[in-house]
């Protein structure tokens, strides 16, 4: 069994190839998902609202990053329910 890989201070100043390599792939994965708009995951169950929320570039607070379904009182309580 592959030894667990935990990401500490330490690991992140170190010369660890591996873990650039998995860094800068995850960056391009996040790229590609820049302006999607996702939904709602409510008991395993995707849904949709009436209504999305952007999500902003904290860097460039006018770059919308992705949206996201406002959810009503019927989501609320489906989730909490399921939770």
């Amino acid at each position: 069994m592959a030894e667990e890989f935990k990401i500490t201070y330490a690991t992140m100043s170190a010369d660890n190839d591996q873990l650039h390599a998995d860094f800068d792939a995850a960056i391009e994965r996040v790229k590609q998902q820049v302006g999607q708009t996702f939904p709602m995951l409510i008991n395993g169950v995707e849904r949709t609202g009436d209504a999305v929320f952007p999500v902003y570039n904290p860097a460039d607070t006018r770059e919308p990053l992705a949206f996201f379904q406002k959810g009503d009182r019927a989501a609320s309580k489906d989730a909490i329910a399921a939770a």
